[in-house]
């Protein structure tokens, strides 16, 4: 009886520290978040939420638990426990066959909340999170969509936010196309057009494969890239974003949209350059020439001022640690085919061809620099210095720009 009395005390010791153990990985939570970050490349607001789907299932687990083991006993409860947690890592992974086939294509990704690290939400292809827990300018590509490839998705409830038409899908406008490993799945939510039965990892790379075949060089976009970065580091407004790619992806739409450039003088003569998409021309040409008359400057004809400035990729680092080895900097930069590289107080920008600006962009993300921006930009020859009035007139016209929907970017040659 002591012997058994003692075996039953340190079942128990052992018990109560393997729960604690458990418990004590939700507590550690805040040391492993930024290691999720850096490793996964989540988002910050990705990584609580999955610290509160795990508190959730912890305090679920627990109550379901407990009735479960009233009913059948603690052995059996844990033997079930073991396995659910051992389910997950079991799951097929096939990020590296999604990005492979998501760059060769360049194609825009978005995800469910299951889908969490399918590609790095620092993916520059990655639009994020789909659902009740979706960016709204996500919602805005994914419910004009021509057409939608479902990897391992039933297009479930709230990632379709409970199935609203227009909100985060739209099967009038969309035709789906669906791969997933149970029959049941395919068309469960949304009518298919073609539904594949297969392993994803296995079935994305035999993709990939057919399309090199019909596509043996690919498709680069540089300009739908930069329009996703622009708008992911800019919160751009989600009908700018809408119309950037589809201009980008060279979608149909009733409404045609037209890229244009405008060039004009603001005060004093500075130079300034525009580039907009519009589906009326007539009315952002009224509206940019009211702008430039209200700031004492005026809307000129095309060639005007283009000619004191160069198109070129630009891509800004971030620099505000100050903690970036000048020497290493330009080596990095330059061994990744760059043109020039300025360094500021905050910042470090570096210059490429307009082709070349993906492949420098790419070579330097591989070492682990962060951007504020990579985009095409035009680089002024020469700078103009503003006394103090016609400096707030400049500063008014490049806000009204800034608030002006067609308008995608512009430049000038003010030396501020």
């Amino acid at each position: 009886m002591k012997n058994s009395g003692n075996g039953k005390l340190i079942a128990s010791i052992v018990g109560c520290l393997l729960v604690q153990l458990c418990v004590g990985i939700l507590y550690l939570w805040s040391v492993f978040k930024s290691s999720a970050i850096d490793f996964y490349g989540w988002a910050d607001s990705s990584v609580n939420m999955v610290a509160s789907i795990m508190l959730f299932c912890f305090c679920f687990g627990n109550l379901v638990g407990g009735i479960l083991n009233d009913k059948i006993g603690p052995k059996k409860v844990s033997i079930m426990g073991c396995c659910l947690f051992g389910g997950g890592i079991l799951l097929a992974q096939a990020s590296e066959e999604l990005a492979a086939l998501a760059e060769f294509l360049d194609l825009p990704v978005s995800r469910t909340l299951a889908g969490q690290g399918c590609l790095s939400d620092q993916h520059p292809l990655m639009v994020g999170q789909t659902g009740f827990w979706g960016l709204e300018f996500t919602h805005s590509l994914t419910a004009n969509a021509d057409v939608i490839l479902g990897l391992g998705t039933r297009f479930g409830e709230a990632d379709s936010s409970s199935w609203y038409q227009g909100v985060t899908f739209d099967p009038d406008k969309t035709t789906f196309l669906q791969i997933d490993i149970d029959p049941n799945e395919i068309g469960r939510n949304y009518p298919v057009e073609i539904g594949a039965i297969g392993d994803l990892k296995i079935g994305l790379a035999q993709i990939l494969e057919e399309v090199k075949k019909i596509c043996p060089k690919g498709k680069s976009n540089p300009e739908l890239r930069a329009q996703i970065a622009k708008a992911k580091a800019a919160n751009m407004p989600n009908e700018n974003i809408e119309r950037c790619i589809k201009k980008a992806a060279g979608s149909e739409d009733k409404n045609s949209y037209e890229e244009m450039v405008y060039e004009g003088y603001g005060p004093n003569g500075v130079a300034v350059i525009i580039e907009s998409l519009t589906d009326n021309r007539n009315r952002t040409a009224g509206d940019l020439r009211h702008y430039f008359d209200k700031c004492g400057g005026n809307l000129g004809q095309n060639g005007c001022v283009s000619y004191l400035f160069t198109k070129k990729g630009q891509i800004v680092i971030d620099n505000s640690e100050g903690e970036l080895d000048e020497e290493k900097v330009m080596e990095d930069c330059f061994d990744a085919g760059a043109e020039d590289v300025d360094f500021d107080e905050d910042t470090i920008e570096v210059y490429t061809g307009v082709n070349e600006l993906r492949e420098v962009r790419e070579a330097l993300e591989k070492k682990g620099y962060t951007f504020l921006s990579a985009e095409p930009a035009y680089i002024p020859s020469t700078y103009t210095a503003l006394p103090e009035d016609a400096a707030d007139k400049m500063t008014r016209l490049m806000d009204l720009l800034d608030d002006c929907d067609d308008v995608q970017g512009f430049w000038h040659n003010w030396e501020m």
